[in-house]
């Protein structure tokens, strides 16, 4: 386990990272994004955690992607942080866990440097990027309350998983590649998920796609467009 944290480990902590390895990695029933088991395997994935009150402050989560994009370049390809959001009173429902995401990742994004006006950062557009300083990234939300979304479930707590772009960049260089992945992927979802895929997924720079549509998904694909719950726009 690559952990970033130099505090104290907390037992909770031991337990959710148990718990959620035992996931990605379980092979009876394959995780759909199967290279976080590769990540997992090869010591690329990287954990860290935020505790109560470090949940409302924007310090903590910039110090621990600060960490992990520090060390990142001393890690195997594809690095990718996972950061265990813990309460000491345990949310009780999917829009607890929501809110917490959103406020989270606003945080992030007020660190964002934007030298000038382009699409990647104007929120109406399909290549807008969310950005750590000058770090473009991807970041999902996983949570104990999804009933049917099962490849956003995660056993113990709010879960954010996280990467630069360029993690994904990587694939997308060749098409053909990035086709057979994405195929791969989103009919593993169907078989692992209660409800086929959700119509929000699709592929960065495409019109009718958003990255922040993805980042949390629904319980549902009952949906009308989504409000934007990035701060600002």
């Amino acid at each position: 386990m690559d952990e970033l944290d130099s505090r104290e480990v907390p037992t909770s902590f031991v337990q959710a990272h148990r718990n959620f390895r035992d996931v990605i990695l379980n092979e009876t029933r394959p995780f759909p994004c199967y290279f976080a088991a590769v990540a997992e395997r090869a010591g690329s994935l990287v954990y860290s955690f935020l505790l109560g009150s470090e949940l409302d402050e924007a310090a903590p989560i910039g110090s621990a992607l600060d960490a992990f994009f520090s060390t990142a370049k001393t890690l195997p390809p594809l690095p990718v942080l996972v950061i265990f959001a813990m309460r000491e009173n345990h949310t009780q429902r999917l829009s607890e866990d929501e809110d917490i995401f959103w406020r989270l990742t606003n945080f992030i994004n007020r660190t964002r440097v934007d030298v000038e006006p382009s699409d990647d950062n104007d929120i109406t557009s399909p290549k807008w990027l969310l950005k750590f300083g000058q770090t473009p990234i991807f970041i999902t939300g996983h949570s104990p309350h999804y009933k049917r979304r099962l490849s956003r479930w995660s056993p113990d707590c709010l879960t954010l998983v996280v990467q630069a772009k360029s993690n994904l960049a990587r694939v997308a260089s060749n098409p053909c590649r990035l086709n057979e992945i994405v195929d791969r992927i989103r009919t593993s979802i169907d078989m692992y998920d209660a409800l086929p895929r959700s119509p929000l997924l699709g592929v960065y720079g495409q019109d009718d796609v958003a990255d922040w549509e993805q980042f949390w998904l629904p319980d549902t694909n009952d949906i009308s467009a989504g409000t934007c719950r990035i701060n600002g726009y």
